[in-house]
């Protein structure tokens, strides 16, 4: 990569729940079941059954994949490491509607960088 200058990152979040817009389906399944009260292999699979087809709306889908439009700007930023809860602390408004681009401008502002710095674990 380096001998014909090809950009890469040392670490490579390709198994980041970030930037996998399916870890947020598998998060909100969990949530979702944990409020019933499963007894059976029945209620289990109706309740699976339930959130396939009801709970887990397009606009669900849609929403999760926007994330990424926070999401990307601030992996980028930190270098392929994992974000956490960053994105949502320094972008409080909603994704719907915005781009890529839309965050990594705001992202290119100084004040954005300390506040990626200061929220960081040391």
């Amino acid at each position: 990569m380096i001998d014909n200058g090809i950009q890469w990152w040392d670490c490579w979040p390709s198994e980041s729940p970030d930037i996998n817009p399916i870890e947020m389906v598998w998060n909100m399944l969990k949530r979702r079941l944990a409020k019933k009260n499963l007894k059976t292999k029945d209620d289990l699979q109706t309740a699976l059954q339930e959130f396939w087809t009801r709970d887990l709306t397009i606009e669900y889908c849609n929403r999760f994949i926007d994330h990424l439009y926070k999401v990307v700007p601030v992996v980028i930023a930190l270098e392929g490491r994992a974000t956490a809860d960053v994105p949502r602390k320094i972008f409080p408004e909603r994704s719907y509607g915005k781009s890529i681009s839309y965050f990594k401008t705001k992202l290119d502002d100084p004040s954005f960088t300390k506040k990626i710095e200061h929220l960081l674990p040391h």
